[in-house]
């Protein structure tokens, strides 16, 4: 007979486990804070997807404030009598100003002036941006010429820098596509003279008749995304990057002035005489690793010049434009010393070209989805045959780069992924 003792120690035995051992139950865990509230990550997923399109959209959206047109402004283009510059100065007397242009030939300027559109006013002046003196002479005049007197100077409202040496040397020297050991000090020098140094005594004599502006002064460096990314040559871009850290830094001792000063990222692709005869192309072949467009996809992209008549290269006009409105805006001066780029801006004040269109930047989906061959007959555009003429574009290439919404890639972005590496650990390597 077992005893009582005995019996309950067998009991315990059997409910107990194999091992020996007790396992404690575990509680249920609770929800956390956003699946009580009916969150989860699928959801928080898409409301960030809405938001971050929303912002890309946001250019579009925004209404802007602008003044009529610049009727009775004064402005001011350095070589204005081709390129971006004649652009510049085409917008800006689309809208009404009297606008100064610069150049070395006068027959040049005073053809590009007998084309100006109505109702604004060309006046050309003959000036080498390369020669200090020149320049000290031309403000001299603009001073007497816009009302300055007995010491005083006169006024200006607008100041385009744009001239730039660089362009003529690199397509003369065939130089593109070399390395910058193979291309000698003369590319660096024009760059770094009429295209920077010259920007910047510009800005210098400008100021004084700058400050005497019908409301804010306005001061444009004209530059591009070759600040943050190789693009071109090693010249080009350490030019282009100086003129955005120069456009920062005057700004900030322009603060508690009445003058903004910004860095401007124009259309990479636009129809200028240089790009139809090849400037940007290697050879006459087309674009290639050493141009720095799209590394290790270079073979897959036409030529620049290919590209002339199309809806991916804006037009000159274009470009004035978008500068027009963007003197125009009463909010701008939020911006000063910042890089701003067309592209988005012509969103932000719905601009449109000639041809009933705005042309996509660089940076924007649309030119990437549409520079591959295969899509290469939806953009094939020719510009109108003159002034007053009708837009050229067809129904669907109004829908597609007039209607849709831009959608660019963030400058930060490509700062991040092209740009100098932030630490020691280049971030360079994740993309």
């Amino acid at each position: 007979m077992s005893s009582p003792a005995k019996d309950i120690a067998a009991a315990g035995s059997a409910d107990a486990p194999a091992n020996d051992t007790t396992v404690a139950e575990t509680p249920a865990e609770e929800p956390g804070l956003l699946a009580s509230s009916g969150w989860n990550r699928k959801t928080i997923g898409g409301f960030t997807a809405i938001l971050f399109i929303a912002w890309c959209f946001s250019d579009s959206i925004k209404p802007a404030k602008l003044e009529k047109d610049l009727i009775g402004k004064i402005a001011v283009v350095t070589g204005g009598s081709k390129g971006s510059g004649l652009g510049f100065a085409q917008g800006l007397c689309e809208s009404g100003a009297t606008v100064y242009i610069t150049g070395r030939k006068l027959g040049l300027l005073e053809e590009a002036c007998q084309n100006m559109p109505a109702p604004g006013k060309c006046i050309p002046k003959v000036v080498s941006n390369s020669s200090d003196e020149a320049l000290e002479e031309l403000f001299t005049q603009l001073s007497a010429e816009t009302g300055g007197r007995s010491g005083r100077p006169g006024r200006i409202d607008i100041l385009v820098n744009n001239a730039y040496g660089g362009i003529d040397l690199w397509a003369k020297q065939k130089l593109i596509g070399k390395p910058f050991w193979e291309q000698g000090m003369a590319l660096f020098d024009t760059v770094f003279t009429v295209g920077l140094r010259s920007h910047y005594k510009t800005t210098m004599l400008a100021l004084p008749l700058l400050k005497n502006s019908k409301g804010r002064g306005l001061v444009v460096n004209v530059n591009s995304v070759g600040s943050v990314m190789y693009f071109l040559n090693v010249a080009y871009g350490m030019g282009q990057c100086a003129l955005d850290k120069m456009s920062s830094g005057m700004a900030q001792e322009l603060k508690g002035t009445n003058v903004d000063i910004y860095s401007w990222w124009g259309q990479e692709l636009m129809q200028t005489d240089n790009i139809k005869k090849g400037s940007m192309d290697v050879d006459g072949v087309g674009w290639r690793a050493k141009t720095g467009i799209l590394s290790r996809l270079e073979l897959l992209l036409p030529s620049a010049d290919g590209l002339f008549h199309s809806a991916l290269a804006g037009t000159l006009l274009a470009e004035g434009r978008v500068l027009s409105a963007f003197a125009r805006d009463k909010t701008r001066n939020a911006l000063s010393g910042r890089a701003v780029q067309t592209g988005q801006l012509a969103s932000k004040y719905n601009v449109r070209d000639e041809r009933g269109i705005r042309s996509p930047m660089y940076s924007s989906w649309k030119f990437l989805i549409f520079m591959w061959s295969p899509l290469r007959s939806l953009i094939t555009l020719e510009n109108p045959a003159g002034a007053g003429s009708e837009p050229t574009a067809s129904k669907l290439q109004l829908f597609i780069f007039g209607t849709l919404p831009d959608v660019h890639i963030p400058q930060w972005f490509l700062k991040l992924t092209h740009g100098n590496p932030l630490t020691e650990l280049s971030v360079t390597g994740w993309f």
